[in-house]
């Protein structure tokens, strides 16, 4: 699990993710320790399946909860 995070963090680092969209997820903090924690929490393990894993209910859900945003919802709003 902790080889997993370690794998992310860089990419994390990069997109910085803070009001950012990555693979259809915008989220909602810029503390890569955090959002390392809530997609593993959702198990979501890899940055490149962020847009696969929100097809699941449950972790889309699960995701929303934490204050994460589907970018393709933020559009319908619109």
């Amino acid at each position: 699990m902790k080889k997993i995070a370690l794998a992310l963090l860089p990419l994390l680092f990069v997109a910085g993710c803070s009001n950012m969209t990555i693979n259809g997820l915008v989220c909602p903090t810029n503390d890569q320790a955090q959002i390392i924690g809530d997609l593993q929490q959702c198990h979501v393990y890899d940055l490149d399946a962020v847009d696969k894993a929100l097809q699941d209910p449950d972790c889309k859900a699960c995701l929303e909860a934490k204050g994460y945003k589907v970018a393709t919802d933020l559009n319908e709003t619109k």
